[in-house]
C-alpha cells in the first residue's frame, strides 16, 4: 500500500494581508527617510535601524512563507515534519 502524504502550508489571506502591508510600510519608510532624505514620523528611527528592522521583518515573512507541515501515513507509523522542527515519527 502507497503511504499518504498531505503538505500544508501557510496560506490565510487574511494573515498575510496584515504582515505585507507592514513590509510595504517599512519598505516606503526606507525608500522615503534613507533614499529621500525625508524623515517618517516626529521621532525617526536612525537609518540603520530602519533597515534592520526591516530585514527582520522580511526574514520573519519569508520564514513563514516556507513553512510547511508535511504528514505521512504509512502501515507502520505516522510522520510529521514541520519546518525547522524537523521529523518526527
Amino acid at each position: 500500500m502507497e503511504p499518504y502524504r498531505e503538505i500544508a502550508r501557510f496560506s490565510q489571506w487574511w494573515v498575510w494581508l496584515p504582515l505585507g502591508g507592514i513590509l510595504v510600510f517599512f519598505v516606503y519608510a526606507i525608500l522615503s527617510q534613507v533614499v529621500l532624505g525625508r524623515p517618517v514620523g516626529n521621532k525617526p528611527l536612525s537609518n540603520w535601524g530602519l533597515v534592520l528592522l526591516t530585514v527582520v521583518i522580511f526574514s520573519l515573512l519569508f520564514t513563514l512563507l516556507r513553512l510547511q507541515l508535511v504528514t505521512v501515513v504509512d502501515q507502520q507509523a505516522v510522520g510529521v515534519e514541520f519546518g525547522i522542527f524537523g521529523k518526527h515519527r
